[in-house]
């Protein structure tokens, strides 16, 4: 039986049984994982059945930012930060100031 982790919190229809996010739901019926993965509530792709769920892909985070876990990011500069939007923003900030730097005629940090 494959399983898919819960996005969006449901009852299921079948089962009449409440899924909260974070949990999985077990099922082998394609037509029913599509049907839920239409409508948001589980991923379209199983869990590996190793039992770990599949780690989120990095490429969402801009160049330079790295998840060092607990909810912590490393920037470009250094700096750390906790939680993914501060990081991207954060990020985001600073290559916005290395542009206008750049646009200036000012080397950055990274240019020496």
């Amino acid at each position: 039986m494959n399983k898919y982790p819960v996005t969006k919190d449901f009852r299921d229809k079948i089962s009449d049984r409440i899924f909260r996010v974070g949990s999985v739901y077990y099922t082998d019926n394609d037509d029913r994982r599509d049907e839920l993965a239409k409508g948001g509530y589980i991923r379209s792709e199983a869990v590996p059945q190793s039992g770990t769920p599949p780690v989120k892909a990095d490429d969402e985070l801009p160049a330079g930012v790295e998840h060092i876990g607990g909810g912590y990011y490393t920037l470009p500069n250094g700096d750390k930060v906790r939680g993914k939007e501060e990081a991207i923003a954060a990020a985001e900030a600073l290559r916005g100031a290395d542009d206008e730097d750049v646009a200036k005629g000012k080397a950055s940090a990274s240019d020496q």
